[in-house]
């Protein structure tokens, strides 16, 4: 069903990240798997659960890469793009599960608890998705357009977004993430063509 489809899974180390990217190889899409590989506070660094996730999806049957990298910088993002383009030729959606917990009361909260989870959860949705709907602008503009069937980018929210004792930082990202998504849609579509957003509500941790 995904056969000729090339999906950045950012996130897809762990949890649903991972089983996403397994059940997108099981379709037979190529998996370009990114993260961190830090524990569920955003500590440490680690190659291995992306390469773990790769090798699961290519035992489920699909093709997979593992993009070790914060995707909360532009200049990560950009390059995963570009790397994924320059592999496979092509990229028609992502979907991104990266985030990370650090939890606290408002009046005992850190700048660094609330800042890690911003920029996990909101900077890395922005980082990513700019990067790609430039490259999509690029590639529409082409005669050549591989993307003449839409493309294609889930974000993934919480029901934290309805607000969380101590999860004020969480619950702002998540609350961000949807609509930043939504109105990046509407902004692409208006000059590029369609672009198919979803925000998935889910519960992370």
């Amino acid at each position: 069903m995904l056969s000729d489809k090339v999906i950045i899974v950012a996130g897809g180390g762990h949890g649903l990240g991972e089983c996403a990217a397994v059940e997108l190889g099981e379709a037979g899409a190529t998996v370009v798997v990114n993260d961190l590989g830090s524990d569920v506070h955003g500590d440490g660094e680690s190659t291995e659960p992306a390469v773990e996730t790769v090798e699961a999806v290519e035992e489920a049957g699909g093709d997979g890469m593992a993009h070790f990298g914060d995707i909360s910088s532009t200049d990560y993002t950009d390059e995963l793009v570009a790397d994924t383009v320059d592999e496979y030729g092509r990229v028609d959606g992502a979907v991104n599960f990266a985030g990370i917990l650090n939890d606290s009361i408002l009046y005992r909260m850190t700048d660094e608890e609330w800042d890690s989870v911003i920029n996990v959860h909101l900077r890395g949705h922005f980082a990513l998705l700019r990067n790609l709907a430039a490259h999509w602008r690029e590639v529409a503009r082409d005669t050549d357009d591989y993307l003449e069937d839409g493309r294609s980018f889930l974000s993934v929210s919480s029901r934290s977004a309805l607000g969380n004792v101590g999860q004020s930082n969480y619950s702002a990202a998540e609350t961000s993430v949807s609509r930043i998504t939504r109105l990046r849609r509407q902004g692409y579509s208006a000059s590029r063509g369609p672009l198919r957003k979803n925000s998935a509500g889910t519960t992370f941790g």
